[in-house]
């Protein structure tokens, strides 16, 4: 009887460590199952395109809301805020680092100009993730797989902002 350690399933040599790395670099690993589900990293890019899109309108009408309260309804400052913020939500749930780092750079020059403290722009984030977290759960409920791809990035998209407060 060969030893298992010395063959793999039906008499194929097992993998090694350095083939099963390449095959993953060529994305040609067999998909492994727990529970039905793809033991794979999903790819989220469209679950990150999907989230950007359908959430601006809503991350806006927030954003906005704020800046209203900020400015005193002055539209002249409340509109470049609203823009520039908005362009770093879209930077973050697309997963691009350099955009979101760089918006939140412009966003708190912005703010330093209209008078506004760092901490106000960490508040209105605060308020924008929790809301995408909140609707997430209660609009794709009975969808467990989407709810889970875009909690999934929001959460990469928290830790993108994390960053770029860093490097604001």
């Amino acid at each position: 009887m060969p030893d298992p350690a010395e063959s793999g399933e039906n008499g194929h040599a097992p993998l090694t460590f350095r083939t099963k790395c390449e095959m993953i670099a060529a994305n040609q690993l067999p998909v492994a199952r727990d529970r039905g589900r793809s033991m794979r990293p999903p790819d989220l890019s469209a679950a990150r395109r999907d989230l950007a899109e359908w959430s601006a309108p809503l991350i806006a009408d927030r954003v906005s809301e704020f800046y209203m309260v900020c400015f005193d309804g002055d539209w002249q400052r409340v509109r470049p805020m609203t823009l520039q913020h908005c362009r770093l939500w879209r930077n973050l749930l697309l997963q691009e680092g350099n955009g979101a780092q760089n918006a939140r750079r412009e966003l708190v020059r912005l703010g330093r100009l209209a008078g506004l403290e760092s901490q106000t722009l960490d508040r209105i984030d605060e308020v924008v993730l929790d809301e995408l977290a909140d609707v997430v759960v209660a609009r794709f409920h009975r969808s467990p797989a989407t709810t889970r791809e875009y909690s999934r990035s929001l959460i990469r998209a928290a830790s993108s902002l994390a960053e770029a407060r860093l490097a604001a």
